[in-house]
C-alpha cells in the first residue's frame, strides 16, 4: 500500500509539471508557485494533512529540465515528512541566489534516524545529482524538525524544435 501511494503522488508530481506548463502562455517555463502549490494540495488529500500548517515561498520559474527534478525531489521530502515525522508546520522555499538556486524543504517533526537508507532519499539523491546540486540534511539543535537544503543550479538545454 505505501508503494503504491508513493508511485501515486510522484505520477502526480510529473502531472503537476506538465499541467503548470501548458496552462501559462510559455510552454518553456514552469512557475514553482503554482507547482508547488498544487503538489502540497495533494499530499495533504493523500495523506489527510488538511488541517497542517504549510509555508510555501516557490515563486521562481524554471525550465522544463529543472522543473521535473524539482518537483520530484519537493514532492519526496513533503512526502517523507508527513508519512515519518509527525511534523505541525512544513515550510517549502525555492530562493534565487548568485549561482543558481537553493530549495529549503523544512518541518518541526521528530526528524530522520537514518539518512542513509529508504528508496525515497536515494531518490532524492539522484535527483540533486542530476540538478549537479548538493544534499544537506540538518537535524535541529533540540532533535525536533529537519531542515534539507539543496543548492542547485537551472540545467540548460538545447533550444527545443
Amino acid at each position: 500500500r505505501e508503494a503504491l501511494i508513493a508511485i501515486k503522488t510522484r505520477v502526480r508530481a510529473m502531472t503537476t509539471i506538465q499541467e503548470s506548463l501548458y496552462s501559462g502562455g510559455d510552454h518553456t517555463v514552469v512557475s514553482m508557485q503554482t507547482c508547488t502549490s498544487r503538489i502540497i494540495d495533494h499530499l495533504k488529500s493523500v495523506f489527510d494533512a488538511w488541517g497542517m500548517d504549510f509555508h510555501l515561498d516557490t515563486d521562481v520559474k524554471v525550465n522544463l529540465e529543472t522543473a521535473m527534478p524539482l518537483a520530484l525531489i519537493i514532492n519526496e521530502l513533503v512526502s517523507n515528512s508527513l508519512k515519518h515525522a509527525s511534523p505541525r508546520r512544513i515550510e517549502v522555499e525555492i530562493r534565487e541566489q548568485d549561482s543558481g538556486y537553493q530549495l529549503r524543504v523544512a518541518d518541526d517533526g521528530t526528524g530522520l534516524k537514518d539518512v542513509k537508507t529508504g528508496t525515497g532519499l536515494k531518490l532524492v539523491r539522484t535527483l540533486v545529482d542530476q540538478l549537479e546540486g548538493e544534499l544537506k540534511i540538518l537535524t535541529m539543535e533540540d532533535s525536533r524538525g529537519r531542515e534539507v537544503i539543496v543548492p542547485f543550479r537551472e540545467l540548460e538545454y538545447r533550444r527545443r524544435t
